[in-house]
């Protein structure tokens, strides 16, 4: 009975066409996406070997550059530092305090492996 009907109001050749004209209108832009995040990845690559091969310099370049005299340069990279240090530090000690939370409360509710499903 069900598949009768299944058979009376489904095409499959017409579904098959109306699938493969959809993929064909996204492949372009599935192209396009792909081939923009492989481009932007070489590219932060790249850049992310020069900032850590030669960070003392370009340091040194912008102090020199930096309308601001040496006192105050130093001051400002020194504080730029402990931010970035305290907001590493910071997320680290939410994601363990987040991971001990989930855990606990999965093995609270009797979930199998709760510090394995806490950990993601």
């Amino acid at each position: 009975m069900i598949l009768h009907w299944l058979q009376a109001t489904f095409d499959p050749n017409q579904g098959m066409k109306r699938a493969a004209a959809f993929l064909a209108g996204q492949a372009p832009t599935v192209i396009s996406g792909s081939v923009q995040v492989i481009t932007q990845s070489a590219m932060m690559l790249v850049t992310l070997f020069y900032f850590l091969r030669d960070h003392r310099r370009l340091l040194g370049f912008l102090l020199r550059i930096a309308p601001l005299s040496s006192t105050e340069s130093h001051q400002l990279v020194n504080r730029v530092s402990e931010a970035i240090s305290a907001t590493l530090y910071g997320n680290l000690a939410v994601k363990l305090v987040q991971w001990v939370l989930v855990g606990l409360m999965f093995w609270i509710l009797g979930l199998p492996a709760p510090h394995c499903l806490g950990f993601w």
